[in-house]
């Protein structure tokens, strides 16, 4: 008789924790693909401001430069851009493909939902950059056509805010502060 009940403890020890797992696994896999979402997202900016600093598809000069020989514009957004989308990449692996035993095999399922956690804070970041570099080149770009934004919609005035707190100067320079400036109205924007 005491055998058996060992084994009955041992089984219901197993299938609590296993219960507690598996609550936190949904969340986990919530984060995943949200992360997964974010690259999507960000891989798309990437190809917008390729597309933004093409003069064939805007009829603006080369990376929106000031068309002074050798002017580079916003080239370098696409570096940042690109940067951003490695360190997305590599946020955005599914946490939840973890494996790990513990508990001397009590629990051999863990939904590493914690990690999942960290990590989508960090994809939360790269997009934010790799956004950013779209929303000042796009911002840009509006600018040098000349095209009037219509200030009582939500994209005029968003528009709006953007320019006022990018540098209007399209002479080459660094461009940190408008980056920074354009993580700052992303994250207000979406409250993160």
């Amino acid at each position: 008789m005491r055998r058996r009940r060992t084994r009955c403890t041992a089984w219901t020890a197993a299938t609590s924790s296993t219960t507690q797992i598996s609550t936190a696994l949904p969340l986990a896999l919530a984060m995943d693909h949200t992360k997964l979402a974010l690259a999507s997202v960000a891989h798309l900016s990437g190809a917008k401001l390729n597309n933004l600093s093409d003069p064939g598809m805007t009829g603006l000069n080369s990376f929106l430069a000031d068309g002074e020989p050798g002017s580079s514009g916003v080239m370098l957004l696409e570096y940042n851009s690109a940067a951003a989308l490695a360190r997305l990449r590599t946020a955005a692996q599914p946490a939840s493909l973890g494996v790990t035993v513990i508990s001397r095999g009590t629990e051999d399922h863990a939904s590493l939902a914690a990690q999942s956690a960290d990590q989508l804070r960090d994809a939360l970041r790269a997009a934010t950059d790799a956004l950013a570099c779209e929303l000042i080149s796009a911002t840009r770009a509006v600018s040098l056509t000349g095209a009037a934004m219509d200030h009582t919609t939500s994209l005029g005035q968003y528009f709006l805010e953007a320019q006022n707190r990018f540098n209007p100067d399209v002479i080459d320079r660094p461009l940190s502060g408008d980056l920074a400036a354009a993580a700052g109205l992303l994250q207000l924007s979406f409250d993160l």
